[in-house]
């Protein structure tokens, strides 16, 4: 199933293409062409800002696999995990969410620190990083990221 952007990119060049491909006349149809381009124009004006939000959330996929390989390895080795095995975790979360604060900037990371404190003691480091997953959130008819 192709991505809800790309659907909504496909329908706007369908329209588009159908608008200018009238049956052959002895004059081009400028008048619908330029109408037709308008249209286009004005299309493609609302869906950039979700294509850059799109653009966005790929660009955190390598941070998210990284997490996800965490999640893994925290899991496989469980609660009875050494000293030294959590610390070495706690250090990666850490250059996790660092690498994510690089992709988001500011002001999301900044509520999300507000919200969950420093540190990675406990539970506040996956906290703070799935708070910050939820400033990628793509809303595609506003064309706005919210956290």
């Amino acid at each position: 199933m192709k991505h809800p952007v790309l659907r909504l990119l496909s329908a706007i060049l369908f329209i588009f293409v159908a608008k200018t491909n009238s049956p052959a006349q002895s004059r081009p149809d400028v008048s619908g062409f330029v109408t037709a381009a308008g249209d286009a124009g004005r299309e493609m004006a609302l869906l950039q800002p979700a294509i850059q939000q799109v653009n966005k959330a790929t660009a955190c996929l390598p941070v998210i696999g990284a997490a996800r390989n965490l999640v893994s390895k925290a899991q496989q080795t469980g609660p009875d995990m050494t000293t030294q095995q959590y610390e070495s975790m706690q250090r990666e979360l850490a250059k996790i969410e660092a690498d994510l604060d690089k992709l988001l900037g500011t002001p999301c990371p900044k509520s999300c620190r507000d919200a969950f404190g420093d540190g990675h003691a406990g539970a506040k480091g996956w906290n703070r990083f799935v708070c910050k997953l939820g400033c990628i959130k793509i809303n595609s008819s506003a064309g706005k990221s919210g956290g």
